[in-house]
This record gives C-alpha cells, structure tokens and sequence, in this order.
C-alpha cells in the first residue's frame, strides 16, 4: 500500500471512530505519526483525558460506550458520527421542529 493510500485509509479509519493507538498498531507506524497524518489531513480531534472518560463528539464517554457504539456504527454501515447523530435525533425526535430551526440542522444549529 502506497503512503497516500495508507494515509487515507488512517484518516477514514480515524473519522469512523479507531483510535490513534488502534490505527498505529494496524499500520505498524508510531501513535505520533498517526497524529501527524491526522493533523496534515486537518482530521484530528483531540480528546481530553477525563478519568476513565474520553471527551468524544464534545460529549464524555467512558470507553465502554464508545466501543458499543463503534460496534453498533459499524454494524448499521454508518461512521461514529453519523449513527451517533441518527440516535440523537431519534431520541429527540422534532423537539428542535419547533424552534425554528428545522430539522436538518442537527443539535447545535449549524
């Protein structure tokens, strides 16, 4: 595999959810030049250390979550972000309809 053919296939892996770790220990590269990929690509999210918690998607998980929700992503075909934000909007269903907003500009309104 060529280094632009592994970068992107870092990069798609990382959006979907993988860690830095998980990535670094599939392509047999160091976590610090998985990060460096992820920066030049303009990918990378950094997560702060919060305890057995992670900050994901600007939301703390513990790592237990997030692995069932990878799982779950990757069952259903989707990213992190995607099956993540489908099960938001299904929790809440048109509670953001009545706001003005509209239902297609998620959570946040952007």
């Amino acid at each position: 595999m060529r280094n632009l053919e592994r970068d992107a296939e870092i990069c798609r892996l990382y959006t979907e959810g993988e860690t830095l770790q998980w990535c670094a220990d599939q392509f047999k590269i160091s976590r610090e030049r998985i990060r460096q990929i992820l920066i030049a690509a303009k990918v990378y999210r950094p997560t702060r250390d919060v305890g057995d918690r992670q900050a994901y998607l600007g939301v703390e998980l513990r790592a237990s979550v997030k692995e069932a929700l990878q799982k779950k992503a990757k069952e259903d075909g989707v990213s992190m972000s995607r099956f993540v934000s489908d099960l938001v909007e299904g929790e809440i269903g048109g509670a953001h309809e009545d706001d003005g907003r509209g239902s297609d500009q998620g959570a946040t309104g952007v």
